[in-house]
This record gives C-alpha cells, sequence and structure tokens, in this order.
C-alpha cells in the first residue's frame, strides 16, 4: 500500500519537474522544436533542447496523469476491508 503512495508521491514531482523543464526549453527553442528522430539533424550543443522540450513536456504530461492513478489506487487499496482479496491480507 505504502509504496503505491511513494509511487503517487514521486511521479506528482518528477512529473510536474519535467513539464516546467520541458516548457522552459520548449519557450527557449522559439519554435524551433523536432522529434526524437531528428536528432541526427542537430549541428551543435545549443540545438539539444529542441529534442529535449517535447520529450521532457510529454514525460511530464506522463508523470502527472500517472500520480492521480496511483494515489486512488492507494485510496482504494486502504479502504477495502481486511482480508479481501484487493487488501491481499
Amino acid at each position: 500500500m505504502e509504496f503505491l503512495a511513494v509511487a503517487g508521491g514521486i511521479c506528482l514531482v518528477f512529473g510536474g519537474g519535467l513539464l516546467l523543464f520541458g516548457l522552459f526549453f520548449w519557450a527557449v527553442c522559439a519554435g524551433d522544436i523536432r522529434r526524437c528522430r531528428d536528432w541526427r539533424t542537430l549541428t551543435g550543443q545549443h540545438s539539444a533542447p529542441t529534442v529535449v522540450a517535447p520529450v521532457s513536456v510529454r514525460l511530464g504530461v506522463l508523470g502527472l496523469v500517472a500520480a492521480p492513478a496511483a494515489f486512488g489506487l492507494y485510496q482504494l487499496v486502504d479502504r477495502a476491508p481486511y482480508g479481501s482479496w484487493l487488501h491481499s491480507g
């Protein structure tokens, strides 16, 4: 049960952090956003955020979606009666 709460907290923290990180890089890139498959087209160190920005935004949103699911499962298992198949006790 505690694993679900910890996993939800970690998803919430890292998801929010990655989302902010990605949105910052998205704003810095000024519209030159590339896909992961365009990694070979980068010409220097300063063009790497053009690929990192959408990846970070997608991973951040995934983390923010997974966090409420983990917290919801934690609440569901916590409220299950002792001895039920859901409580696994």
